[in-house]
């Protein structure tokens, strides 16, 4: 699983990088004026385009440790996305 994470995590870097694409991963149990700044878009560049902010329920502040087969859903589910464009 780290090596998978690893993996994605570089993958994410460098769609990043190329792309011009931002992907934001939050627990839920972060405080909740992040939560709601980043729900709104307001914690970051409004100009970003191609911006996607997801919300992962019932985890605290290490998504990638509690909620690892869901965080690495996400990353996969992301860069899938980013081939289709």
């Amino acid at each position: 699983m780290k090596k998978t994470l690893m993996i994605i995590l570089a993958l994410i870097v460098a769609a990043v990088f190329v792309a011009v694409v931002v992907y934001y991963i939050f627990p839920e149990k972060t405080a909740s004026f992040i939560i709601d700044k980043a729900r709104s878009g307001a914690v970051f560049e409004k100009g970003t385009k191609n911006r996607q902010t997801v919300i992962i329920k019932d985890c605290g502040h290490v998504p990638m440790i509690e909620k690892p087969r869901q965080t690495e859903k996400r990353y996969l589910d992301f860069i899938e996305n980013l081939q289709k464009k």
